[in-house]
């Protein structure tokens, strides 16, 4: 399955319904360029792998792009650069796909993206996933 490669994170809370598990994970350190605010997991049954990620990823265009560079202006300014925020996209990863659900800063926060994520999965796998 094509989904985040993931070198560490946080095991922040676990769900089960009758058919599946999924565990919520924060504090994710990833490989590449994308960064994970927080991860939903899911797995059908016993299996070792999951099926299906959630994702909250984090989008911010100019990091580590130094603006007075790009505008000329002298290195002994030292007033701040004005850098655009960080902008955060619901997706899902499936199979050899990944999906975008669209942009918000709602997805920054984890009880709206585990509501829209739990939400989410009850209509694809036509199962309420509950805290365990």
């Amino acid at each position: 399955m094509y989904g985040p490669a993931v070198k560490s994170a946080n095991r922040l809370r676990s769900y089960q319904s009758a058919s599946y598990e999924a565990i919520l994970l924060d504090q994710i350190q990833a490989e590449g360029s994308i960064q994970y605010q927080f991860l939903l997991a899911v797995f059908e049954g016993n299996a070792q792998n999951p099926f299906l990620i959630l994702s909250s990823e984090k989008s911010n265009p100019l990091a580590g792009f130094d603006l007075k560079d790009f505008l000329g202006e002298d290195e002994e300014d030292d007033s701040p650069a004005v850098v655009p925020g960080t902008t955060y996209f619901f997706c899902y990863f499936e199979g050899d796909r990944h999906v975008n659900l669209g942009s918000s800063p709602e997805w920054a926060d984890v009880q709206k993206f585990e509501k829209r994520a739990l939400a989410l999965l009850q209509e694809k796998l036509g199962e309420t996933l509950q805290p365990v």
